[in-house]
């Protein structure tokens, strides 16, 4: 079986814990996340919240099973793309961490300026890939990644396929490391 996570029902911020510094933008839009790193320095984060959307069949409420086929589906824009900015969209993140790389299982992507990258953390490491797309600004894109449960990722855009890499997550995910979270930052190019 799989589990399957399409077009996150995002509807309003009052479901999902934000956080934001100096000048970071991360925007819930119906049915579709938009972030904006053109500020000077900051960062904006918003995590899912009550493990609404991360869990899956076979596991705790406070964890993901990677050994599952698990497939995640979003619609992003990144409106503004700073110089100096940074924005991510991933599973398998903690609630209350701070905006950065996966540090523990999960998937997704990080998108440097306009440059769209994979990443995937097997908790003894993460890998990130080298540019798998250039993105346009202001374009809506829908993304799909796909864990196949055995330590391959996969990531399309569009329908798509950008490519695969191994060092992706297997097993029970560490406790409370469940949320879906959207980032950006940027800090002066």
């Amino acid at each position: 079986g799989e589990s399957v996570f399409r077009n996150l029902p995002i509807v309003t911020g009052t479901s999902w814990q934000g956080t934001t510094t100096g000048t970071g933008v991360v925007t819930l839009e119906l049915n579709r996340l938009d972030t904006d790193t053109v500020g000077a320095t900051g960062s904006a984060r918003f995590s899912e919240n009550q493990n609404a959307m991360s869990v899956t069949r076979g596991s705790t409420v406070s964890a993901i099973n990677w050994d599952r086929r698990i497939l995640l589906k979003v619609r992003f824009a990144i409106l503004n793309g700073g110089a100096g900015g940074i924005s991510r969209i991933s599973l398998g993140r903690q609630q209350s961490d701070g905006v950065g790389d996966l540090d523990d299982k999960g998937i997704g992507i990080k998108i440097t300026a306009l440059a769209l990258a994979g990443q995937v953390h097997s908790s003894g490491a993460l890998t990130t890939t080298g540019t798998l797309a250039t993105l346009t600004l202001a374009q809506v894109y829908d993304l799909l990644i796909v864990s196949r449960g055995n330590g391959t990722v996969e990531w399309f855009l569009d329908d798509v396929s950008l490519g695969t890499s191994t060092g992706g997550p297997t097993g029970t995910g560490t406790d409370l490391h469940e949320a879906f979270r959207s980032e950006s930052s940027a800090a002066a190019a």
